[in-house]
């Protein structure tokens, strides 16, 4: 992708957190994941690339008005992470 400019890095007041964490198996070991989130911009319009090793079914452009649309099929984490922006 290109012409990505980062706006803002993302914090979260509830949890006075820059990061959103979960743990997965990794050859039957337990691994934790942090994620740091960023609002971004960009002009690019092309087809997106879902992350399949992360259950990741569909990436999607959508208008931040219409995000409230989709959160029946997103995770609950990534819920909270819209609801920052």
């Amino acid at each position: 992708m290109t012409n990505v400019k980062i706006i803002n890095a993302i914090k979260f007041k509830k949890i006075l957190n820059k990061a959103t964490y979960h743990s997965y198996y990794i050859d039957e070991k337990l691994a934790l994941k942090i994620s740091y989130w960023y609002e971004m911009k960009t002009d690019f319009s092309g087809l997106l690339v879902p992350q399949i090793e992360e259950d990741i079914e569909q990436a999607i452009w959508v208008k931040k008005e219409d995000l409230p649309n989709y959160f029946d099929t997103m995770y609950l984490s990534i819920i909270d992470v819209v609801k920052e922006i």
